[in-house]
């Protein structure tokens, strides 16, 4: 069973509100912590969806 807290062969996308993809970042299979860093200091101040999804393309809400 995939444990929703763990980042493990996860990717993380983040969207604007237009829905264009203005970072996103995969977690190796080795990855195996509940946290991870995402620098988003090169983002415009505003409002933005956060995706993640596992390897096979599950997203997690």
């Amino acid at each position: 069973m995939d444990d929703a807290h763990n980042l493990e062969g996860k990717t993380i996308t983040i969207y604007n509100l237009i829905g264009k993809v203005v970072a996103s970042k995969s977690l190796s299979d080795h990855h195996h912590d509940s946290k991870t860093d995402f620098n988003t200091s090169t983002l415009q101040a505003g409002l933005y969806m956060v995706e993640i999804k596992d390897k096979t393309g599950k997203k997690n809400k």
